[in-house]
């Protein structure tokens, strides 16, 4: 294979093929899809491109069909940016990149599609024709860098080729002059994410506009009598009303106006918005912050269910709940006169109909890239079950937070629920789903449907609360209720004669720190993939130590106190050793699991040895112990737990007062040097240096080779938020009377945080845990991610059609079962190490600050903003 032009499209050279000319011939040509690199321009390059190859192509064979396919390399990004620099503009946020990659992907499709059929001379010959598959193909052997073993690239490869035998849609080739024909409309750019409100029924890429001026609450395009949304409702009672946005363009345009609205946000980003909404309302002359009356519409939750799969506790409910309630809580406290709609979130799985009707032509895939958690899973499956009740979580819980009442604490603000998307039926016409209330690429909504949403919101707004309308079936229509004259005001608490149920009763205080095991399903799975958690899934785990002082039994526990990474071979040595003299353990066949989590008295001390304990140095002791682990241990998975940012120490002892007075010579090097002094902030730089030698080591292919082991940086103390109370001081029940080592709360914590970035992919773990304790928020393994999280297995992949029952011929590379029948694969550490927790005295984790923050001077506050009478 090429490249042609010295760019990055591939294609068979015909120099390299040897060929019998009377026998047909299948040739595949690849187009690398950079996800992180796309957009108009380079669509057309790739075009271009692959346009130059197939006339070599045509020129040079016969008797040749040639298979068009778009390979996505998202796996391989960094390397691919290492060979060119990209041709389009960054972008601004990770929702953004998400929307304009996907849509750009789809856009390269139907402009190959458009080329194919546009160059009919392709088809002139009946020995020549081409053929485009309509569904990328996922770039999994070309991301090992050669680490990988010969078995395991084996194994791939059939995997791929088996994935594009597939696509090339049996009983027969589907190729331009076999298939039906079809006509694609031309695309027009615009490079703004946006939900494409207004846009035109098949132009795909107009998606990424953003409509402000249609938008259901907050638009105000033209008038009622052609554009419906909530405040050209509100105009047909005050003309004077303001605030509401108008024609196109993002939040910070002077149309955007009052709406703050962010393409792609989830709940995280409510408290940023409401700020950049409150901080234009104070300074835009127009508006009377303080005596204006104020309509502000929140509506979130859509892309949290979107993206819930891919790390349920990050987007459990109770997060959820918490991020909505901190926007609320700020407007509550800095708005004067405004009644905010709290809308809840839609029931989405309605939605999935329109993707499960072949005949409506929606790009399916692309929305799979856009909202995967809510596409991909099965009918009647467990995963949709959880998706489900997660959705309805979301709306019972915005019930249960506007019901405690804390909004309703004077005359001038109150927060009233509008459950108009609570319950919806996807509309139908003859017999499909009405695809004319969606935009292009069937997730956003068009025109129509929020028509028919600022409708039903100006419905709930004159309904009382306790008799709301709460289902909606848009196939019916809707019509606009008017105000009478009993009831001619807008119903919230004080004026609906409504009783809250109140707050829920204050939960009893805690008496031990073990968890409410949530998950049900621990059997073995059928597929591939610390300590009490694992024995929820394996009674007979091995190795776990147990007690205390003279009566401790440590197991396989060789954790050493005061210990630096330079014993850290003397550890694992002892535990080789142990391991291979036990009783319980078969150390050939067993699997086993060994956390190393050391670096904390190497940070303290280094100010005193810097030659010894130098980021450098610190990367060649971990390197050697996980050298002898990887020379020496069959089967076994490494937790390394990245070293914690140590900043957060100092807080806890300057301002709580029992700490003030513990000897500092412990971590001298963190505890006596002065604020913003060289020292503090060289400190700071090296402890950021260990976490960054840490990952280059794990990441850069040393420890792939092996299909029975694998090193898993686990990050989630990179960066900690020391625990408050609730006067905001350092919480030191996390903490032992030392106000250095950490409690059994804290422990309980940790174990938590360590086990949930285990189920997180490689790339997408929590590189932060908050520590507040939560019985309840261990993540469970699911039906579609059974397993513990590597390298190897966190590589993402289409699902294209469901995989056929087929025997690989013997000709065929073979998939080789690592484990024995008789085995459970699903958890790799069944009988072997519960953990090797080397370096106790680095368990002070409690950190806040970043410490790339570290070389800059006091940054400015931000100041706080506000939002007037529309939405976030």
């Amino acid at each position: 294979m090429t490249k042609q032009g010295g760019q990055d499209a591939w294609a068979v050279s015909p120099e390299g093929v040897t060929h019998n000319e009377s026998e047909w011939k299948l040739l595949v040509l690849f187009v690398p899809l950079d996800r992180q690199c796309l957009c108009s321009e380079q669509v057309s390059v790739l075009v271009r491109q692959v346009d130059a190859a197939l006339q070599v192509l045509h020129s040079k064979l016969e008797k040749v069909i040639i298979s068009v396919v778009l390979l996505d390399t998202q796996s391989n990004t960094g390397r691919l940016r290492l060979r060119r620099t990209c041709l389009c503009p960054a972008v601004q946020s990770t929702a953004e990149l998400r929307l304009t990659t996907a849509i750009y992907s789809q856009v390269l499709l139907e402009s190959l599609e458009q080329h194919l059929v546009e160059k009919k001379w392709y088809s002139n010959r009946d020995d020549f024709t081409v053929q485009l598959q309509r569904v990328p193909l996922s770039d999994l052997i070309l991301s090992w860098d050669g680490g990988a073993s010969d078995k395991k690239l084996e194994s791939e490869t059939y995997k791929l080729v088996l994935q594009l035998w597939e696509n090339l849609d049996l009983p027969f080739i589907r190729t331009e002059r076999n298939s039906p024909a079809e006509s694609w409309p031309e695309s027009r750019a615009t490079l703004n994410a946006g939900n494409g409100v207004g846009s035109s029924p098949y132009d795909l890429l107009d998606v990424m506009t953003q409509y402000r001026g249609l938008s259901w609450s907050v638009g105000g395009d033209q008038n009622l009598s052609t554009v419906t949304t909530l405040p050209n409702i509100l105009r047909e009672f005050n003309p004077a009303l303001t605030g509401f946005s108008v024609d196109k363009g993002t939040e910070g345009t002077s149309q955007a106006f009052l709406n703050q609205a962010v393409a792609g946000a989830t709940s995280v980003d409510m408290l940023k918005q409401a700020q950049a909404l409150v901080s234009r309302m104070k300074n835009d002359s127009r508006i009377d912050f303080h005596s204006d009356w104020k309509v502000i519409t929140l509506f979130i939750g859509g892309n949290d269910l979107c993206d819930s799969c891919q790390n349920s506790l990050y987007h459990s409910a109770e997060n959820f709940v918490k991020r909505v309630q901190e926007a609320l809580d700020y407007l509550h406290s800095e708005v004067p006169r405004a009644v905010v709609n709290l809308v809840e979130p839609i029931h989405i799985i309605p939605l999935r109909g329109v993707h499960q009707d072949s005949s409506l032509n929606c790009p399916t895939w692309l929305v799979r890239i856009l909202c995967p958690c809510v596409i991909l899973p099965i009918n009647g499956s467990k995963a949709l079950q959880d998706l489900d009740d997660l959705n309805r979580a979301y709306q019972r819980g915005l019930v249960d937070l506007v019901e405690s009442g804390r909004y309703d604490t004077h005359s001038n603000f109150t927060v009233v629920l509008q459950p108009l998307l609570r319950d919806l039926t996807l509309p139908y016409t003859d017999g499909h789903p009405d695809r004319s209330f969606f935009s292009p690429d069937c997730f956003h909504l068009s025109q129509k449907a929020h028509t028919l949403m600022a409708r039903g919101l100006w419905n709930n707004m004159l309904e009382p609360l306790g008799n709301k309308t709460y289902s909606q079936d848009f196939t019916a229509g809707l019509s606009v209720k008017c105000p009478s004259e009993s009831d001619p005001f807008i119903q919230t608490y004080e004026n609906s004669n409504y009783t809250y149920k109140g707050p829920a009763p204050t939960p009893p205080p805690i008496s031990n720190w073990g968890s409410d095991f949530s998950c049900r399903d621990t059997a073995p799975s059928n597929s591939v993939p610390t300590s009490d958690i694992l024995r929820k899934f394996n009674p007979s785990v091995q190795g776990f130590s147990t007690g205390q002082g003279l009566f401790a039994k440590k197991g396989f526990n060789m954790a050493v106190s005061r210990a630096k990474v330079s014993d850290l071979s003397a550890q694992v040595s002892t535990l080789i050793e142990a391991l291979k003299s036990s009783q319980n353990v078969n150390y050939e066949s067993d699997w086993k699991l060994i956390t190393l989590f050391i670096g904390g008295n190497d940070l303290c001390h280094y100010c005193l040895d810097q030659n010894n304990l130098s980021p450098q140095n610190y990367s060649h002791h971990l390197m050697d112990g996980l050298d002898m682990l990887y020379r020496e241990v069959p089967r076994v998975l490494v937790n390394v737990v990245t070293v914690p940012e140590m900043d957060g120490l100092r807080r806890i002892q300057k301002n709580s007062l029992p700490c003030m007075f513990i000897p500092s010579e412990k971590c001298p090097c963190l505890m006596l040097p002065e604020d913003n002094s060289v020292e503090l902030a060289e400190i700071k730089l090296i402890n950021l240096h260990y976490q960054t030698v840490t990952e280059q080591l794990i990441s850069g292919g040393r420890y792939d080779g092996r299909e029975d082991f694998a090193v898993v940086l686990q990050p989630y103390l990179q960066n900690t938020v020391v625990p408050l109370s609730k006067e905001g001081n350092p919480d030191l029940s996390f903490f032992t009377v030392d106000c250095l080592h950490l409690s059994e709360q804290a422990h309980a914590e940790m174990a938590i945080a360590l086990w949930n970035n285990m189920l997180e992919p490689v790339g997408k773990k929590q590189i932060f845990n908050n520590f507040t304790h939560d019985r309840t928020k261990i993540q469970c393994p699911s039906e579609a991610q059974p397993f513990i999280y590597t390298k190897m297995n966190s590589i993402p992949h289409y699902s294209t059609t469901p995989s056929p029952n087929i025997t690989p011929q013997p000709t065929q590379p073979t998939q080789t079962t690592p484990c024995p029948s008789t085995v459970p694969i699903w958890v790799p550490a069944v009988f072997g190490v519960v953990g090797l927790l080397l370096g106790w005295g680095i368990t002070w984790l409690f950190l806040w600050r970043r410490i790339k923050k570290m070389k800059t001077a006091k940054e400015p506050k931000d100041r706080e903003s506000e939002l007037k009478g529309t939405s976030l």
